[in-house]
């Protein structure tokens, strides 16, 4: 898990990645910026945050399983916008 025990709002706690909710294009562009550094972000969804990267940066896929403490043989998922971007990428399917 991210954190062990639950944080108060008035903790000073960092998260492991940025956090945006700010729906500004402004926000926007600096997740962007970050992605395309090499960066984790943490991006909210309807239910709960997921963590999200660049597939040009394969060592920002370690970050999110190293962030998660996730064991290197559970896939994660990935989101494209078209096929073009999955022949890109190339990622092994089992």
């Amino acid at each position: 898990p991210l954190f062990k025990e639950k944080v108060n709002e008035n903790d000073n706690v960092e998260p492991p990645c940025p956090l945006f909710t700010s729906r500004r294009s402004s926000a926007l562009q600096k997740v962007a910026r970050l992605l395309d550094e090499g960066g984790v972000v943490g991006v909210p969804t309807d239910t709960v945050y997921a963590l999200a990267a660049s597939c040009k940066h394969p060592e920002s896929i370690r970050k999110i399983y190293m962030v998660k403490g996730r064991p290197a043989e559970k896939p994660i998922c990935l989101c494209l916008s078209n096929l073009d971007q999955l022949a890109e990428v190339n990622p092994p399917f089992s």
